[in-house]
């Protein structure tokens, strides 16, 4: 396991992804998120679009990930459908 202080690292780390990075799109819903993006190519066609995410980013209760087979970019397509989701569940 962990200690504390490699965790709070990780977790600054996600929560910068979303504040000030790529993920910037899921932190657009009213919820604190924290997450990664990721993008897996595609020898087929498109690459694949990739988010997971958590929030609160300072007190997780839910966590949720999406991927969007050729959707491109993580950034752009799967980072707003998780924080959607997860400021739906947080609001409701």
């Amino acid at each position: 396991m962990a200690s504390p202080s490699k965790l709070a690292v990780v977790q600054k780390g996600l929560d910068y992804v979303v504040s000030r990075g790529t993920g910037s799109r899921a932190g657009r819903f009213g919820v604190r998120v924290a997450g990664k993006t990721g993008t897996a190519q595609n020898s087929h066609g498109d690459d694949h679009a990739l988010f997971a995410g958590y929030a609160p980013a300072d007190d997780p209760k839910f966590v949720a990930v999406a991927v969007i087979e050729a959707g491109k970019h993580g950034s752009s397509v799967a980072a707003p459908i998780v924080g959607e989701m997860l400021a739906h569940l947080l609001q409701h």
